[in-house]
């Protein structure tokens, strides 16, 4: 997997600014909707588990969380900040990815939660 790495150090210009935000939204928008389908197909899942409470369904949403959480954790991992400031935190970067990480990861899971139950309370009313 390539290394993002992100220079703060760097000086630009306000043309070279706005040539990386171009870069930056053209790569990361079709990624964000890509993200967005994962959330939307695990939502689906959730949504099942509540409903069914199916065993098959409950094995294939959590491994499916767990996969969520390892490919994030390998993204936030490969981000390489180059800054004098960022230069001492190398020896933790596997916990800097860890942590947020698992605060995503914790944040997705009970934000589809809270959407299912919104879902389930409105489909009963």
């Amino acid at each position: 997997m390539k290394h993002r790495i992100i220079d703060l150090d760097k000086k630009k210009t306000e043309a070279g600014w706005q040539r990386g935000l171009d870069v930056f939204f053209i790569t990361a928008i079709p990624k964000w909707f890509e993200f967005l389908n994962w959330l939307v197909i695990l939502g689906l899942f959730r949504y099942l588990v509540v409903v069914t409470d199916n065993l098959l369904i409950k094995l294939i949403y959590y491994l499916s969380i767990i996969g969520l959480y390892k490919y994030i954790e390998a993204m936030i991992f490969n981000i390489r900040f180059k800054s004098r400031g960022f230069s001492k935190l190398g020896k933790y970067r596997r916990v800097i990815s860890f942590t947020l990480s698992f605060l995503v990861i914790t944040l997705i899971f009970q934000s589809l939660n809270i959407v299912v139950k919104l879902i389930t309370l409105s489909y009963h009313s």
